[in-house]
Parts: C-alpha cells; sequence; structure tokens
C-alpha cells in the first residue's frame, strides 16, 4: 500500500511540473507575437513617411515650372510693346521737311525713308531700277523707275526724288504734299511755299539744313520738282 501510494505521488508531481512548463512556452511565444507586431507598425510607418516625402517633392517641382512658364510669358509680351513703341515719328505736316514729302499712288513717302518700307506700295515701275552715280556726288547708287518720276536710293535710303514732267507717262502723277506738281506755275509755288531761299533765271531753291527742293520753271510753267538730301547722298 505505502509503494501504490508513493507511485502516486510521483506521478502527481510530474504532472504539476509539466504544466508550469507549457505555461511558460505560452508566455514566450506570446511575446514573440507581440514583437512581431511592433515591428510591423514600425515598418508600416516608415513607408508611409517615404510616400509622404515623394509626393512633397514632386508638388514642389511641378510648382517650380509653372512658376517659370508665367514669368516667361510675361517677359515675352513686354518685348512686344517695347518693338511697337520705336517705330519712326513722321515730320509736322507743316513744317518744311513735311511740306516736301511726295504723294504718289495713294502713298506718301519722303526724303530720309527707307526704300524696302515704301517700294511696294508705290506700284509697277516703268523701266527696272539700275546701279548709277549719284546726282549728288561721286558715289554709285540705287536708282528707280515711276511714272514721271526718279528715285535715288544710298544704301537703302531716299536721298533724292526727282519729279519731271517730260518723265515716263501714265495715270499716275506724283506731287508734294504741299500740293505743288508739275505743270504749275510760279506763283503757284511762292503761294505754297512762299519766297524763295534763292533764284536764278530758271530756277526757285527752298532750303532748310543740308535738305533743299528745286523748283525749275520753263516758259511760266513748272517742268521740274527735284528734292533733295546732300548729307544722305
Amino acid at each position: 500500500m505505502k509503494i501504490k501510494i508513493c507511485i502516486l505521488a510521483l506521478l502527481a508531481a510530474a504532472c504539476l511540473t509539466g504544466c508550469g512548463s507549457g505555461d511558460d512556452s505560452s508566455e514566450k511565444s506570446g511575446k514573440v507575437s507581440l514583437n512581431s507586431s511592433s515591428e510591423q507598425s514600425s515598418s508600416a510607418d516608415a513607408t508611409s513617411a517615404a510616400n509622404s516625402s515623394a509626393t512633397t517633392t514632386t508638388t514642389t517641382t511641378a510648382s517650380t515650372t509653372q512658376t517659370t512658364a508665367q514669368d516667361t510669358t510675361v517677359t515675352t509680351a513686354k518685348t512686344t510693346t517695347t518693338t511697337t513703341q520705336t517705330e519712326v515719328e513722321l515730320p509736322d505736316p507743316d513744317s518744311f521737311a513735311g511740306k516736301i514729302r511726295v504723294s504718289y499712288n495713294g502713298a506718301e513717302f519722303g526724303i530720309g525713308d527707307k526704300m524696302s518700307d515704301v517700294e511696294s506700295k508705290l506700284g509697277s515701275q516703268p523701266a527696272p531700277s539700275a546701279e548709277v552715280g549719284s546726282c549728288l556726288g561721286d558715289k554709285t547708287v540705287d536708282e528707280y523707275y515711276f511714272y514721271g518720276m526718279t528715285i535715288q536710293v544710298n544704301e537703302g535710303v531716299i536721298f533724292s526724288i526727282d519729279i519731271m514732267d517730260n518723265g515716263y507717262y501714265g495715270d499716275i502723277s506724283p506731287k508734294t504734299a504741299a500740293g505743288l506738281s508739275c505743270n504749275m506755275t510760279k506763283a503757284d509755288v511762292e503761294s505754297l511755299y512762299g519766297a524763295s531761299s534763292k533764284s536764278d533765271e530758271y530756277n526757285l531753291y527752298y532750303t532748310e539744313g543740308s535738305c533743299t527742293m528745286q523748283v525749275s520753271v520753263f516758259d511760266g510753267s513748272v517742268g521740274r520738282i527735284w528734292i533733295n538730301d546732300s548729307s544722305l547722298g
């Protein structure tokens, strides 16, 4: 009987020891599970922070690009405005320079104008332009022929306009901005321009600075109006 009691006591002790060991394993297993969850949370936070940083960088770059485009647009608009303001102004119509400008084929032009700006407005030429000697010096210049008018150009700039009644005939009659044309009288000339600076048997000379208008009168009728600028030819 005593032997049976001892054996039962040993078996009971062995059971208690096994249950205790199971509890420790459970605790250890639980701790491992918690640590794994914490590490996963930290990893998720790091991934979220990286995505947020990438989003911020992209937004900043887009904003910079838009600002640069706006600045470029404003600069271009200012440049266009400046170009428009640099256009050459015409002389006062009542001044000497304004009165000796020429009207032809509906266009008005004068000494000092660029031939490239007016040539297309004057219409067709009855003869092709040519290189000739300057009427004011030894230079070689370009000469253009129109009905009743010859124009000389030096380096692209008009320096001589010669209106003649014996030039190429056509339906277009050139005249000055003041209204003087060939076949008018000496009295008409003086009515439009006043007394001449000087005169000789056939000519009236009107001069201001380097610019001169020479009006030739034959048999009481204007046969030639020559306008020139010695500083340009």
